[in-house]
């Protein structure tokens, strides 16, 4: 940027001899002009972080399906479930669930039919990528949770879909019912609650492991990617099948053996911060991009809640990075008031 227009040139709040305010993100003047060098929510450069985002969607579920139909798969509990560029199937599932209800956001609220049809082609292929993971995380609490979100607040915050539209939510709704009612024809959901040796049977038994460990260690934790060394002193015999674990599936219990009680307080913090940031930005549009995009924001968030409640959720490069993307994104669209 030329130095002579008085742009800001740093990404940090730069003091100024004339006590302008040089940050980069939205600060109110008296005047209630705006004065940030961060670009409008109409701006390119934020529309292309979030269309980069979603196309690194895109790419892992072409990997995916390339790999599936190439039977570069993981046979587990009588399915072939995809992994695309992770290890675990899982993990496909937790970053596609974060995607999802954006795009379904956009597929239901932007203008155009070019363009929803393109992001309703999104909402289809993330969705038949999630499914051949057979993430039970994702397709019992992540997903559902999220799109549920952006339907009901669709609804109940009267924006008019045609009946055309709500009927093909209708039929997408039962089509998802039946492919998850089909998931429990599987020996991998059959098995979810087996007595004894059911995965929530297991994530009990880790669940009380971590408990014990925080009874231990209430203020500080044990670190940072200490839950896989001090996890063999707490393991119940219920769960023995699993004993290198490096977290105890649930973000709450996450945060806290490795933060400690602060790092639990400045979690939600900043979940706070960010529906309230994300409710206003969305109840006082400055555009129906910013509309969109906050309600996907939202419901990404809360599949971050849901299927956090039994997965990892942040402590990981991916995840965290949408995380901190979908914080930055709010606050960058988000209206300040002086």
């Amino acid at each position: 940027m030329p130095s002579g227009s008085g742009e800001n040139r740093s990404s940090f709040p730069v003091p100024s001899g004339s006590g302008e305010n040089r940050s980069s993100f939205p600060v109110p003047s008296g005047s209630g002009e705006n004065r940030s060098s961060f670009p409008s929510p109409s701006r390119r450069g934020v529309r292309g972080e979030v269309s980069a985002l979603l196309a690194s969607g895109i790419a892992v579920c072409v990997i995916g399906l390339y790999q599936f139909a190439t039977g570069d798969v993981i046979l587990a509990d009588g399915v072939a479930r995809l992994t695309a560029v992770w290890g675990s199937p899982n993990n496909v599932g937790l970053y596609l669930g974060r995607l999802l209800p954006i795009a379904l956001a956009f597929a239901l609220l932007w203008r155009g039919t070019r363009a929803r049809l393109a992001y309703a082609g999104m909402v289809v292929l993330f969705g038949v990528t999630i499914f051949l993971t057979y993430s039970r995380g994702a397709l019992l609490l992540g997903v559902p949770a999220s799109v549920l979100f952006v339907l009901g607040m669709i609804y109940f915050q009267a924006h008019h879909l045609s009946r055309r539209a709500w009927l093909g939510i209708g039929a997408a709704l039962a089509l998802g019912a039946g492919a998850l009612l089909l998931l429990f024809t599987t020996e991998r959901f059959q098995s979810l609650f087996q007595s004894g040796t059911g995965t929530a049977f297991i994530r009990v038994a880790v669940w009380t492991s971590a408990v014990n460990m925080i009874r231990d260690h209430p203020l500080l934790g044990v670190g940072l990617d200490n839950f896989l060394y001090e996890y063999p002193k707490y393991i119940l015999p219920a769960a023995w099948q699993e004993p290198n674990l490096s977290h105890p599936h649930n973000f709450v219990l996450d945060f806290w053996t490795r933060l400690g009680i602060l790092g639990v307080a400045i979690l939600f913090g900043m979940l706070v911060a960010f529906y309230r940031r994300a409710w206003g930005a969305f109840k006082t549009p400055s555009d129906l991009y910013t509309r969109a995009l906050m309600l996907g924001l939202m419901a990404s968030m809360v599949d971050f809640l849901a299927h956090g409640l039994i997965d990892a959720a942040y402590f990981y490069v991916d995840l965290a990075y949408v995380f901190m993307l979908t914080l930055a994104l709010t606050q960058s669209f988000s209206h300040q008031k002086g």
